[in-house]
This record gives structure tokens, sequence and C-alpha cells, in this order.
């Protein structure tokens, strides 16, 4: 079953928040997902992502944690994201 679209916008704020290293199996893969990942990147952790042969990804998200993070330096690009603004 693919990956749910609210857990995995979830999912990978929850590793951003976390210090290390977080993994993230099947999850969905919709644009408002990617605009998620790509605001932490924005906010300094890392985000990769590796698609998987069943339509969903699998991410790997390294993380200073919620102390860490910082003001990124240009505007925040939700996408049609709702999620994403929350």
């Amino acid at each position: 079953m693919p990956g749910d679209k609210s857990i995995s916008h979830r999912a990978l704020m929850l590793a951003a928040l976390a210090v290390g290293e977080s993994r993230i199996e099947g999850a969905g893969d919709g644009a408002d997902v990617r605009s998620t990942a790509g605001i932490l990147t924005a906010l300094g952790a890392t985000v990769e992502r590796r698609p998987r042969a069943d339509r969903t990804v699998d991410y790997r998200v390294v993380s200073p944690g919620a102390d860490g993070l910082h003001e990124p330096s240009d505007n925040l690009d939700c996408g049609n994201s709702g999620t994403s603004c929350a």
C-alpha cells in the first residue's frame, strides 16, 4: 500500500526535530511531501530521497535537531502543500 501523505509529512518533520539520523521507509511521493523535504533542507537538515519500485520513497534525514536548525536564507516554498505551512 502506498505511503500515506499526512504521515509522510509528519515523519519528515519529526525526523528533522530529532538529533542524528532517521530513516523513513515507504513514504508517499507526492509533490506536497517533496515540498516538506525541501523546506527541511532549507532549515539545515540533510534529506536524501530514494525512490522505490512500488512508487513510494525512502528518506534518510540527518539533522542537528530542533536547536540546531536555522532560519532559511530565502523564503520557504511550500508549493501547494497546506501541511508544509503548518
